[in-house]
């Protein structure tokens, strides 16, 4: 079973997955873009954050792919998985439909929130770009 998160950033993806966490009353795997990103070098993270300048390429495209597949795998092997994944670009979107085929039961959810309220939340996180919201 998957609980597909997906929103903008700072649209409280995060949150959302937590609190689900919680309330459901077996062991569940919390799997997030962002523990995939954060586990690239400190240097690639730096640049991410606008603190440095990128020294070696990142292919998003290979990375979102193997997270999806990643997150699929999880799923189809009998776990509960919450996924939080925002979804920016068009192949991260062809990415994000090709992973939900290959999993049998699955509950997506799509969180909107106002931009005033987007680029606040997003003006209070140290850890984001400005303008991903």
């Amino acid at each position: 079973m998957i609980f597909y998160i997906n929103g903008p950033s700072s649209s409280g993806k995060s949150t959302v997955a937590l609190e689900l966490q919680k309330v459901i009353r077996s062991p569940v795997l919390y799997f997030s873009t962002d523990k995939v990103i954060y586990s690239l070098s400190p240097a690639i993270i730096d640049a991410i954050q606008g603190k440095g300048k990128y020294e070696v390429s990142v292919d998003w495209n290979s990375l979102f792919k193997g997270y999806f597949e990643c997150v699929a795998a999880l799923s189809n092997s009998k776990n509960i998985v919450i996924a939080d994944c925002p979804i920016y670009t068009e192949g991260t979107f062809q990415l994000y439909q090709q992973s939900l085929d290959k999993i049998k039961n699955k509950i997506v959810v799509g969180l909107k929130c106002p931009l005033e309220v987007l680029k606040e939340r997003e003006g209070l996180r140290p850890d984001r770009d400005k303008g991903l919201a």
